[in-house]
C-alpha cells in the first residue's frame, strides 16, 4: 500500500508501507498550521492499483507561540515584586504563562516559576531588599514558546504591605493566630495592648520595621 500525502496541488510525501501491517500509519514530518489531503494506492503481483479519492483536508496544529516581549517590573513591596508583559504571537489561543524568577541573568536553573493565565503576576515571598531578574514563556496547544529576554533588574523594598506584616507575625510566632496571640498577650489577661504588641518587637533592626509591625495593630 502506498499512501500520498498532498498539501495544496503537491505531493509532498509518499510512503510505502507491507501488506502485513496495521491499516494506519503516522505520517509526521509536516509543517505546522497547514491543510493536508491523503490518498492510498494497493499494490500485488500485477502491479499497482488505482489511488483512492484524496481524503478530506485536515490540518496539522499550529506552531508554539513566538518568545513574549521583555517583561516589565512595574511595583514592589518588602517581600514582592508585580511584572507585566505583552502576549506574543500565537496561530492558536494562548492557554497560559510561566513566569521565571531569578537573582541573577543566567540562574535560571534555580528559578522560582509560577503559572498564570493573564499578563501579569505579582511574584511573592521574596527576600526583602533584593534584587531579581523575570523571563516569560507562553504555551498554545502545541506546547511552550522560547522564554523571553530578561527584565531588567528590580529590587525588593523595605515597605510592606499589611498582608505581608500579617504573614511575617505569624511566621515569628510559631505559624498560627492562636500561637502569636499567646506570643503577644505577654500578661496573660486576654488582650494584646499597643503597648504588648511593640514590646514583642523591640529586636527589630530600625524603628522604621517596628511602625510597619504596628500598621497591623492599628489595621
Amino acid at each position: 500500500r502506498l499512501p500520498a500525502v498532498r498539501q495544496g496541488l503537491d505531493v509532498v510525501q509518499l510512503r510505502t508501507i507491507s501488506a502485513g501491517m496495521s491499516l494506519n500509519i503516522v505520517v509526521d514530518k509536516l509543517s505546522p498550521g497547514e491543510a493536508y489531503v491523503f490518498a492510498v494506492r494497493a499494490k500485488n503481483l500485477c502491479g499497482w492499483g488505482p489511488s483512492t479519492r484524496w481524503s478530506a483536508p485536515i490540518r496539522t496544529a499550529p506552531p508554539p507561540p513566538s518568545a513574549p516581549l521583555q517583561p516589565r517590573p512595574m511595583d514592589s513591596t518588602a517581600r514582592s515584586i508585580l511584572i507585566e508583559w505583552d502576549p506574543p504571537e500565537s496561530e492558536g489561543p494562548l492557554l497560559e504563562y510561566e513566569v521565571a524568577c531569578c537573582s541573577s541573568v543566567g540562574a535560571e536553573a534555580t528559578s522560582r516559576r509560577v503559572r498564570t493565565k493573564r499578563t501579569e503576576s505579582r511574584i511573592t515571598g521574596l527576600a526583602q531588599f533584593a534584587s531579581y531578574v523575570f523571563r516569560v514563556r507562553a504555551r498554545n496547544f502545541s506546547g511552550w514558546s522560547p522564554w523571553s529576554e530578561p527584565s531588567e533588574a528590580s529590587g525588593t523594598t523595605g515597605l510592606a504591605t499589611l498582608d505581608e506584616v500579617r504573614d511575617a507575625v505569624l511566621r515569628r510566632f510559631g505559624g498560627t493566630v492562636s500561637s502569636a496571640f499567646r506570643a503577644l498577650d505577654r500578661n496573660g489577661d486576654g488582650f494584646v495592648s499597643r503597648d504588648e504588641f511593640a514590646a514583642a518587637f523591640e529586636d527589630s533592626t530600625s524603628s522604621a520595621a517596628v511602625e510597619q509591625w504596628l500598621r497591623l495593630f492599628s489595621a
